[in-house]
């Protein structure tokens, strides 16, 4: 004798099938939710980064007392056109807001000539300077958007000296402060595009031998001080370890 199922029977087997089927679309609803979870995830935290670009430099200069002879020179002054040179930068975040760096580039060569009275001297001396400066800044986040304002020391590293009217001259290091403000655009999580300015203020002593008339044999002493305020524009891309 065959024997039927039971009616209890079938009754199970439907009621698993039945919610067998209804398992599966919530499965499937869940998956898009779970990715939007997984891309509203921040980025990696990447502390250490570095960046290439070039920079153009731009200087507001003037002498604090000048002297030939031991005579004061007065209504003299002197003006130093703008370089364009390549840069490098480094640092770390502490957080994902605080930061510090280290930049400088490439040291280009400069030329000084004289305006007021020394005009007629022409190029007073060619020096090959480079500017180093560490800053620390924090870091507003705007999505691809990151600007930062900082500030720090820069310093002037003086690579070589070269005689125009001032014969013999010598231009040391200094050192100062610095302002820095920018925006970093995230390209992903590790490449961005960047533009950053500085704005150093550095003081230097000068020294060297001049002449008592444009074309005349240099041989008097003269002393002065070079306060430079420079203002650094640079351009670039960006790379996080």
């Amino acid at each position: 004798m065959v024997r039927r199922p039971k009616a209890h029977s079938r009754l199970a087997v439907l009621l698993l099938m039945g919610s067998a089927s209804f398992d599966r679309p919530a499965q499937a609803a869940d998956v898009p939710a779970q990715m939007a979870i997984a891309s509203d995830a921040p980025a990696p935290f990447r502390p250490v980064f570095v960046r290439l670009g070039a920079t153009g430099a731009f200087f507001d200069q003037g002498l604090g007392g000048a002297s030939i002879a031991g005579q004061p020179v007065i209504g003299g002054g002197l003006k130093t056109g703008p370089v364009v040179t390549a840069a490098a930068e480094a640092g770390y975040f502490f957080t994902r807001q605080i930061a510090v760096s280290i930049s400088g580039g490439w040291p280009p060569k400069l030329a000084e000539k004289g305006t007021g009275v020394l005009a007629p001297f022409g190029t007073l001396a060619r020096e090959r300077v480079g500017a180093i400066t560490t800053t620390a800044h924090y870091h507003f986040d705007y999505g691809r958007l990151h600007p930062y304002l900082g500030g720090g020391l820069a310093y002037a590293v003086v690579f070589h000296n070269a005689p125009g009217a001032i014969a013999q001259p010598v231009l040391r290091d200094g050192v100062g402060g610095a302002v820095v403000g920018g925006v970093d655009v995230d390209l992903d999580d590790r490449w961005s595009l960047f533009v950053d300015i500085k704005d150093a203020w550095v003081a230097q002593r000068m020294s060297g031998l001049a002449a008592p008339v444009p074309g005349g044999p240099a041989v008097l002493p003269l002393k002065t001080r070079l306060h430079s305020d420079i203002v650094l524009v640079t351009g670039g891309i960006g790379y996080r370890f």
